[in-house]
């Protein structure tokens, strides 16, 4: 019997020996060299005084989906005054009050047309929390050969690092052949009716895209755990994510009475332990297949044989805090109050979540899914994600499906990143939040929708954006600068 079970049971093993060497070996192409680099030099000195100032505009906006909307008007008036060339040579509509959109108009009206996003609103900051900041975060301080604010990783610097780009191109005399859109949305973050509008004007123009690049993930030095060098993670879909409040009362619904704070923290808890379990899903698992040829031979045999070691691998991206994200539903508590003192049981409890979808995951509300795993009928559940009050299309919370990426354009993008950052490995991957162009998916594209804010942190800068003393270097902001230069030259300049 036992020598019957050696017989089939070897030989498959033998086989599946086989197909895992096989695959480890059988990588994927490497990319090509880079082309050629810049013929002119970009003083970053302008670049840096302009950003600065974008940064002292209070361009907040709010939970409860309003804003600042003073300082976010301001600053779309600003890039008029800051960057004469992009005011005098591309026409200029506005949408909803502030959100602004330019045309560059190219002169081959048979190329499709290029769109670079961005959004002017950052996140709000509570006094407590502008108090933890060496400045003031709306100073627009610059030490240390670092510039300082609130959103000066998460928003103004991609909507500043575009506007310089345009601005040199037309300075050194570029002209496009392939019209060129800035599409800079006012309320990213409170419900998008922005970047809607100018999706919708954009729907009705007739013309054709290559393609929508929005911010997104940034380039991180040491990317991947065991990795050297730099990882770009252009993304080609996105996480959704939802802000909901739960509140519990003094008794529940069966009259047994209970300690609210301690029912939410429950909650809080059980929902934790939910999101912990991590998944293997595109596109992260292609992020990863793309990786292997740079990997150590144990990670290239586990990431290139996916099919077995799926399960493992999940697991060791969920162990690192910069590949985490990819692997599991996040979820965060933002605020949350109940007692007033220590002598009083307290009459209700409440806290505010943010809640990510699960990699992979079915399109579902967060609500319906918190609501089964807390399973607690005296837990109110509300969806309080900014815009799902205000008209804004968020009942899966910002989600954006899984662009087509083996295309030219992409590669083009890809090329761009090459030149700008050295020694870096560029990957199609998830972006862990929501991408403001998503409303851009329906439009007629040649390729996709994709995110990238184009400076590079080190690991631990990744918190910085939405924290304490938030920063950008300004070599960070020169390259992200020639970035976009590059782009535009490919994506929109001569053929050939």
């Amino acid at each position: 019997m036992l020598s019957r079970v050696l017989t089939l049971t070897l030989p498959t093993a033998v086989f599946a020996l086989l197909i895992v060497a096989a695959n480890a070996l059988w990588l994927p192409a490497d990319v090509p060299p880079p082309g050629e680099t810049l013929t002119e030099e970009i003083d970053v000195a302008g670049p840096v005084a302009r950003f600065a100032q974008s940064l002292r505009f209070q361009s907040v906006s709010y939970l409860d989906g309003t804003q600042n909307d003073d300082h976010v008007r301001r600053l779309a008036d600003y890039l008029e005054i800051a960057y004469p060339g992009v005011a005098h040579a591309l026409e200029r509509h506005t949408f909803e009050g502030s959100s602004v959109l330019y045309r560059w108009a190219g002169s081959d009206p048979q190329r499709p047309a290029v769109v670079l996003a961005g959004h002017f609103d950052v996140a709000a900051i509570s006094e407590r929390d502008a108090a933890e900041w060496a400045d003031p975060p709306f100073r627009g301080m610059v030490r240390d050969d670092r510039i300082y604010g609130r959103g000066a990783i998460d928003g103004k610097v991609v909507v500043v690092a575009v506007a310089e780009a345009i601005e040199h191109l037309f300075r050194v005399g570029f002209e496009p052949e392939a019209t060129v859109y800035l599409a800079f949305a006012h309320d990213a973050l409170a419900g998008g009716r922005g970047a809607r509008a100018i999706a919708t004007h954009l729907a009705e123009s007739g013309e054709r895209f290559a393609t929508v690049l929005d911010g997104g993930p940034t380039v991180v030095r040491r990317g991947w755990p065991t990795l050297e060098r730099s990882v770009a993670p252009i993304a080609v879909a996105a996480k959704s994510e939802s802000v909901l409040r739960l509140r519990a009362g003094a008794a529940s619904d069966d009259g047994v009475r209970a300690n609210p704070i301690e029912r939410v923290a429950e909650a809080v808890s059980r929902l934790r332990e939910a999101a912990s379990r991590p998944v293997l899903a595109e596109p992260v698992a292609s992020t990863v297949y793309a990786l292997a040829r740079h990997l150590m031979w144990t990670e290239r045999t586990a990431v290139t044989n996916q099919w077995l070691f799926s399960p493992l691998v999940a697991g060791y991206l969920a162990a690192y805090p910069q590949t985490r994200p990819w692997v599991v539903r996040e979820v965060s508590v933002r605020v949350f109050e109940g007692g007033s003192h220590p002598r009083e049981n307290p009459s209700a409890a409440e806290a505010v979540v943010r809640v990510s979808t699960a990699p992979g995951g079915a399109r579902r509300s967060a609500a319906e899914w918190v609501r089964e795993v807390i399973d607690d009928d005296g837990i109110a559940v509300d969806d309080t994600t900014p815009g799902s009050a205000t008209g804004g299309d968020v009942p899966d919370g910002g989600a954006l499906d899984e662009q087509p990426y083996d295309n030219e354009i992409f590669d083009a993008l890809a090329g761009a990143v090459r030149q700008t950052f050295d020694n870096t490995v560029v990957v199609p991957a998830l972006a862990t939040r929501p991408i403001p162009a998503r409303h851009y998916a329906s439009l007629p594209l040649e390729s996709g929708v994709y995110g990238l804010t184009p400076i590079e942190l080190d690991l631990d800068e990744l918190g910085l954006s939405g924290g304490h003393d938030e920063h950008v270097r300004k070599e960070a902001l020169g390259k992200a600068v020639a970035f976009y230069v590059r782009l535009v030259r490919a994506l929109a300049g001569p053929r050939g």
